[in-house]
């Protein structure tokens, strides 16, 4: 067993890296994405380095860099030691809007939410991004934005930030106690016995969803409930709220699992080698061969409430967020509206070292219900409201009195 320590002798490393290898070739599902990806190759060129590197974090650094090459947002190495030791937190986060970086839940004196970082120790802000992008597993560079600082590691324990204006903010990460706040599943009433809201800012325990259902039944006379489903990055699919507010039958996703024959693959791989047309045909398909199901209908529901539904979503919707979504948009039970969900969810296969380390692979690859990609492109929202960075710094949630709007005029 692996010693939680600073260093990893040659023989962890390899096995680590042998074992995440392997599973890949086992169990990863995102394929079609990478399909000019020569793994082989790959392989070889990281053995070479993890040889040289014993240091605990930068092994970890070429393990996310091995597995970002995969552009699977479902992929993630993680360290606790690499937690501890330089994960410590920022005291902000940074989301992209509208090409700028922009400062959003800020603990740091004289950092105001939503300022603009132009800078970090004299860096441009997106090319500091971009230089640590190599490290993030995801789909495209929307999601990386998305994640990038919750990877606090990557960031310096000490740095400055200069901001839109020019002027500058040092941050020492050291001086920052832990404090992660936990939002709670909420619920109001906007007019009385008219329009609800509940906002459901994750999906990590059952107690959000139970939390969840408790408004649903105290609202269950409302003409109009919306569900605001921003910043919600998943947890466990809530499958009793989907059965408690649908009135009809739904579906979840088409998906679709890597499957293996020993003698096709072999046909497959020679084929290729050989550059045989008329063999290339029908055994190539052979050397990353997948099994795929179509989306079931389901028609278990108890339709606790009858009105109308809207869910606000944002890129930040994420994971089993998008599978509370997708079966309300796919049988319009729910008005979705906001920005395009992130496009990321699935089932990990999981490796735990059992020494702090541990691995995700993409083991299943959804689709929309009708068979379309989803992927790295997300749920589209039947109606679109961008928020503006004016919007952020008025304190204006264009989305949810947009969304007022056109339900007051519906239910009159």
């Amino acid at each position: 067993m692996l010693k939680k320590n600073q260093l990893l002798n040659i023989e962890d490393r390899v096995y680590t890296f042998s074992k995440i290898y392997n599973s890949i070739i086992t169990y990863f599902a995102g394929w079609q994405t990478v399909s000019d990806l020569n793994i082989d190759e790959i392989f070889k060129e990281y053995i070479g380095k993890i040889i040289k590197v014993p240091d605990r974090f930068q092994f970890g650094l070429l393990m996310m860099e091995f597995l970002a090459k995969f552009k699977n947002g479902n992929c993630k190495y993680y360290d606790s030691f690499i937690t501890d030791e330089y994960g410590s937190e920022l005291g902000f986060k940074l989301s992209f809007y509208d090409g700028k970086w922009i400062v959003k839940l800020s603990r740091i004196e004289g950092l105001s939410n939503y300022e603009i970082v132009t800078e970090i120790d004299g860096e441009d802000i997106e090319s500091f991004f971009q230089r640590q992008n190599k490290y993030i597993c995801s789909f495209n560079d929307r999601e990386a934005k998305t994640k990038f600082t919750s990877h606090t590691f990557l960031f310096p324990s000490k740095f400055t930030l200069t901001i839109g204006s020019g002027r500058q903010i040092e941050v020492d990460r050291s001086l920052l106690s832990a404090q992660k706040l936990k939002a709670q599943t909420e619920g109001i009433w906007i007019k009385e016995g008219e329009i609800a809201y509940v906002r459901i800012p994750s999906f990590e325990n059952n107690e959000y969803e139970d939390k969840a259902l408790e408004f649903i039944n105290s609202f269950k006379e409302a003409k109009s409930i919306i569900i605001d489903l921003r910043d919600n990055e998943g947890g466990l699919i809530p499958y009793k709220l989907i059965r408690g507010l649908m009135d009809r039958p739904y579906r979840f996703w088409s998906e679709s699992t890597p499957v293996s024959f020993g003698l096709f693959k072999n046909y497959g791989e020679q084929a290729f080698k050989d550059e045989e047309e008329s063999a290339s045909s029908i055994w190539r398909c052979f050397e990353q061969s997948s099994l795929m199901w179509p989306a079931f209908q389901e028609n278990n529901f108890k339709n606790i409430y009858k009105g109308k539904i809207s869910l606000l979503v944002d890129v930040t919707s994420s994971y089993t967020c998008e599978d509370f979504i997708i079966p309300f948009k796919d049988n319009k039970r729910a008005t979705v509206i906001g920005e395009k969900t992130m496009g990321c969810t699935g089932y990990p296969y999981k490796i735990d070292f059992e020494n702090g380390i541990k691995v995700n692979i993409s083991s299943k690859k959804p689709f929309f219900p009708e068979g379309s990609a989803f992927e790295g492109i997300g749920i589209s929202p039947d109606i679109g409201i961008h928020l503006t960075i004016e919007d952020l710094k008025a304190s204006r949630d264009a989305v949810l009195m947009e969304t007022i709007r056109m339900t007051s005029m519906f239910i009159r």
